[in-house]
């Protein structure tokens, strides 16, 4: 009984984690929205020594803001995808092994 809770509890887990890898992956969408308009706001973001616009001018400060943008945030965002599917991996691979384990006793018994 214990072998086939943790089996429950391991699928479900499963479950969750592709659920949430789907939602990342179609707010793709919603981020890029959220990049563009980020990258003309940015410069108005008062720092250390002053805004953007203070140090570089408008457009140098968009410009600043879009590499910080476009040159980062996907690199994180990536990450934190190909984490989430390691995740899976490996609760997929734990399920397997709870599978074999859950077959191994069921022999030994009959």
């Amino acid at each position: 009984m214990n072998n086939s809770n943790r089996l429950l509890e391991l699928e479900n887990q499963l479950k969750s984690k592709k659920e949430e890898l789907f939602k990342m992956k179609n707010s793709k969408l919603k981020l890029f929205l959220f990049l563009v308009v980020f990258t003309f706001i940015l410069p108005f973001i008062p720092l250390k020594k002053g805004t953007l616009i203070e140090q570089y001018g408008y457009w140098g400060g968009v410009l600043f803001a879009c590499v910080i943008t476009f040159g980062i945030v996907p690199v994180v965002c990536f990450g934190v995808i190909e984490s989430s599917q390691q995740k899976i991996n490996e609760l997929e691979r734990k399920i397997e092994q709870e599978k074999l384990v859950q077959e191994l006793f069921k022999d030994k018994k009959d």
